[in-house]
């Protein structure tokens, strides 16, 4: 068991460039979706997500650090994905933060899953995400989707083959 986690950690592979993203913590979580122009938004979520928008302790606008991480393969837990942003001096992004960054980059999610791994309580323990979505009646374009996975998740294989839509996973964290 202790080999395999040293494995999975020895894996991980982060990206080394850390971005600039100006923050404005101040800003309504009806602003930052029209500002991010995304597509397809779960609105029965949205009113759960404007609940926790409050619960954010940032405020005022300032510039911050980010950072992608992106882990291949590895079949790794949540909390083995936030030691691992640890270990670098970065932390999970806030939904404010994932909003922010999906606005200045909208074309990275197009491609893969873009998640914050910051623990949400909705039903359940969830994590806010911006990725691709295809819509039945529009097969070749496909849209930016704001949307959350179970906290619990182990990020790699498994859960892939339950999302086809969605290539890979990366977590958006902040300088610390």
């Amino acid at each position: 068991m202790f080999a395999s986690v040293m494995l999975v950690a020895m894996m991980a592979v982060t990206s080394s460039e850390t971005l600039t993203l100006h923050m404005d913590y101040d800003a309504s979580y009806s602003h930052m979706i029209e500002e991010g122009k995304y597509e397809q938004v779960n609105y029965y979520f949205d009113w759960l997500h404007e609940r926790f928008w409050a619960e954010d302790a940032h405020t005022g606008k300032r510039d911050i650090q980010i950072r992608l991480f992106t882990f291949g393969g590895c079949n790794m837990t949540t909390e083995q994905i936030i030691e691992e942003m640890d270990k670098e001096g970065f932390r999970p992004a806030t939904v404010k933060e994932l909003l922010a960054f999906g606005a200045e980059f909208p074309d990275c999610h197009m491609d893969g899953e873009t998640v914050a791994l910051s623990r949400i309580r909705i039903f359940d323990d969830m994590v806010p995400s911006i990725g691709p979505d295809k819509w039945d009646y529009n097969p070749g374009h496909v849209y930016r989707s704001i949307g959350q996975f179970a906290w619990g998740e182990k990020w790699g294989e498994s859960l892939r083959q339950n999302t086809a839509s969605r290539a890979h996973f990366r977590f958006l964290a902040v300088a610390s």
